[in-house]
C-alpha cells in the first residue's frame, strides 16, 4: 500500500474509493488518501522469487506512472498465502505463536508498530510494514511456508513438533477484519529494538534468540516448502537470515515507490479485459476477481459464463482458437431464466447463466467477529 501525498494545487475529496484492472493483471484501488496496489497471485515454484520481485516492481511503477503530480511513501505491505478454509483460523493462532517474530523481523522497520494476522477466504493474510527488495522476498518465501506447515499441523497432517518452537506472546484483536494483530511488544520486550538479539519465553520454558527464532522459522519453513524453491530463492532468504545482510529495522530503508518494473509474462486476469469477437457472438469480462471472471456472452441473446481463475488461461485460449463457436451453451439459445448466478460459491465453478444478481455477492465471504464466513451479498 501506498500512501498518496497530495502537492499544491491538487485536490483528494475525501471517502474516495475505487478499484481498477490493469492489462498486466494488477489491480490498483484507493481508500481515502490510500493507494494500493495488487498483484496476481504467484505459484510457488523455483525461481519463484525472481516472478515476485518482477511483479512488486511492475506494479509500484504502474502507480508512479498513473498518479502524476503526487509524491508517493509506501505505507505497508500485505502478503496472502494460500490455505484452506477449514484450517485458517487454528493455522493463523499457530502462526502468531511460531513463525510471526521471524516475519516480523524480516519486514519491520525501526518506527514500525506491529504485524496483522488475518485468516481470509481461501488465505492467510500478513500485513506488516512496507518493505521491498531482498527483504520483501524473504518474508514472502518464509512466510507461505510457515504458513503451509501452520494449515498442515492444524488439520493434523503433521505432529506440532514439526513447527519451531513457540513462544509466549499476547495478541490482540484486529480492526476492521477478523484477524489478530501482534504489536512490537506483544514478546514481552521490544522486538523491533533488539531483533536478533532479543530474548524470547518459549511456552514450555526455557529462552530462544530473536537470531535462532529466525534460523528455525527459515529451516521449518524451508523444509516444508521442500523442492518448490530453487537455489537463488534459497540464497534471498539464507543471506538475510544469516547475517550477511541487514535487516530493515538495522537499517535507513527507503519508503520510495520502485519506479523501474521490468516486464512480466502476461497473465489470464489482465487478458480478460480484451474484448473477442468471434463469429456468432462477442464476450466481454462482467465483473472480474481474483477468484473468478464473469463474462457477459452477446449473440443469440444474452448470457453469462463465469470461469474460476484456475480455468481462465486455458478458457481464452479456447475461446480465441474458436472452441466454443459451435458451442450450444454460447450460440444455441440462452439458458432460462430462472438460471441466475447470484453468489460466490456458483461463481467459483464454471457455469451459464441467463442473468447476474448483485455484483457484491460475488465477491468472496469475509469472516464475522466469531471467525465465522458469511456472504457480503
Amino acid at each position: 500500500m501506498i500512501r498518496r501525498l497530495p502537492v499544491p494545487g491538487r485536490r483528494l475529496d475525501p471517502g474516495d474509493r475505487f478499484a481498477h484492472r490493469l492489462a498486466t493483471g494488477t489491480v490498483i484501488t484507493c481508500d481515502d488518501r490510500e493507494a494500493e496496489v495488487s498483484t496476481p497471485p504467484v505459484p510457488v515454484h523455483p525461481g519463484c522469487a525472481r516472478s515476485i520481485a518482477g511483479w512488486a516492481a511492475l506494479a509500484s511503477s504502474q502507480l508512479v506512472r498513473l498518479v502524476p503530480g503526487f509524491d508517493l511513501e509506501g505505507v505497508s505491505t500485505h502478503i496472502s498465502v494460500s490455505i484452506t478454509n477449514e484450517s485458517a483460523v487454528a493455522a493463523a493462532g499457530l502462526f502468531a505463536r511460531t513463525f510471526a517474530p521471524a516475519v516480523m523481523m524480516l519486514m519491520e522497520r525501526s518506527d514500525s508498530e506491529g504485524l496483522l494476522i488475518r485468516p481470509r477466504y481461501g488465505r492467510l493474510e500478513l500485513g506488516g510494514d512496507y518493505v521491498t527488495g531482498d527483504a520483501l522476498l524473504a518474508t514472502a518465501l518464509l512466510a507461505t511456508g510457515g504458513a503451509r506447515l501452520c494449515e498442515r499441523v492444524a488439520a493434523g497432517e503433521l505432529p506440532k513438533a514439526a513447527l519451531p518452537p513457540p513462544v509466549r506472546v499476547e495478541v490482540e484483536s484486529a480492526t476492521e477484519r477478523y484477524g489478530w494483530y501482534v504489536d512490537r511488544r506483544a514478546y514481552g520486550l521490544d522486538l523491533y529494538s533488539e531483533g536478533r538479539t532479543a530474548v524470547l519465553s518459549r511456552e514450555l520454558g526455557g529462552s530462544i534468540s530473536g537470531q535462532a527464532v529466525l534460523e528455525q522459522s527459515w529451516q521449518a519453513s524451508r523444509w516444508c516448502l521442500g523442492d518448490l524453491l530453487g537455489s537463488a530463492d534459497i540464497k534471498t532468504v539464507d543471506q538475510i537470515v544469516d547475517g550477511s545482510e541487514s535487516l530493515p529495522m538495522d537499517t535507513d530503508t527507503t519508503r520510495e515507490p520502485i519506479i523501474d518494473g521490468p516486464k512480466v509474462p502476461s497473465h489470464p486476469l489482465g487478458e480478460v479485459l480484451r474484448p473477442i469477437d468471434r463469429p456468432g457472438f462477442k464476450i466481454r469480462a462482467h465483473v472480474t476477481t481474483w477468484d473468478h471472471t464473469v463474462f457477459r456472452i452477446d449473440g443469440n441473446g444474452t448470457r453469462f459464463v463465469s470461469v474460476p481463475s484456475a480455468e481462465l488461461g486455458a478458457f481464452l485460449a479456447n475461446v480465441n482458437a474458436g472452441g466454443f463457436d459451435a458451442d450450444e451453451d454460447f450460440v444455441g439459445d440462452p439458458p432460462d431464466r430462472s438460471v441466475v448466478l447470484r453468489d460466490f460459491h456458483q461463481a467459483v465453478k464454471f457455469g451459464v447463466f441467463a442473468a447476474v444478481g448483485k455484483r457484491v455477492a460475488l465477491a468472496p465471504p469475509e469472516r464475522d467477529s466469531t471467525g465465522r464466513l458469511y456472504s457480503v451479498g
